[in-house]
């Protein structure tokens, strides 16, 4: 059971759709024709509006959809702790029950990139490409956590919001936006020696909004991704910050637009 709220938009309609799941109901937002549909996976915390420049221009040339996961934008909550494999177990049921066949291909933000990678890696028949923009690493929070000096009395604000972020949000989920159980998440997504030839292009952020030394980090991890498919690239973002497409939209839609073109050939 469904319902449907449509609109028109200079670029596209907009069709909003709110998907029975099975014991909940998730919001999903529709715009554009043509396969493959485009799935646009969040960074913990956000809702669909992170989408509000990309979305439209890649309706321009296929379907694409963005969502609200569980407890996000007018999406219902879930049980908690919630882990990556919740979260796609969620997604696969969205799809499903909202008639939305496949190929798909899965564009993951930060955090939601991580969510993309177990899609492609549990669902490779239907998972046509994956781009990950700024992607989130599972070794990420440790690899930061054993860099970070003892707290001392009158230390720099920036390391003490850093220590609260990856010592005690990691270590506690109902401190973070969608209770995600980032120890389990990582050991799910560390599981992933392969998505096959699956094409995987990663957009890194020029500049990921950290410390130099922790940006460092963050960007070298985000090449390990590349061993996961013989077919993958890595893109930087020169002008962009964490929020790859807000800052460069255009980067993103030709990137996703080229891989069309090379999946029809």
């Amino acid at each position: 059971m469904e319902s449907a709220q449509q609109r028109n938009d200079t670029s596209d309609a907009i069709i909003e759709r709110k998907v029975d799941i099975g014991d909940r109901y998730l919001t999903l937002i529709e715009m554009g024709q043509g396969q493959p549909t485009v799935i646009l996976e969040g960074n913990l915390g956000s809702s669909h509006t992170s989408w509000s420049t990309l979305q439209p221009a890649l309706a321009a040339f296929t379907h694409v959809i963005s969502y609200n996961r569980a407890g996000q934008g007018t999406s219902h909550p879930a049980t908690s702790p919630r882990t990556c494999q919740h979260m796609v177990d969620d997604l696969s049921a969205l799809l499903q029950n909202a008639q939305l066949p496949g190929p798909y291909i899965l564009v993951g933000h930060a955090f939601g990139a991580m969510n993309s990678l177990l899609y492609a890696h549990q669902h490779p028949t239907t998972t046509a490409a994956v781009v990950l923009l700024d992607p989130m690493h599972p070794d990420w929070q440790q690899r930061m956590r054993d860099t970070l000096p003892e707290p001392i009395v009158g230390e720099d604000a920036e390391i003490t919001r850093f220590r609260h972020h990856f010592v005690t949000e990691v270590e506690d989920p109902t401190t973070n936006a969608e209770c995600a159980h980032f120890q389990n998440c990582n050991e799910q997504i560390r599981a992933i020696d392969s998505i096959g030839d699956i094409p995987l292009v990663i957009i890194s952020a020029a500049e990921p909004g950290l410390p130099l030394p922790y940006a460092q980090l963050w960007k070298s991890l985000q090449k390990e991704f590349l061993s996961l498919s013989p077919n993958s690239t890595l893109i930087t973002a020169q002008e962009s910050g964490p929020e790859i497409q807000d800052d460069q939209p255009q980067l993103v839609s030709n990137t996703i637009s080229h891989i069309i073109r090379g999946l029809q050939q």
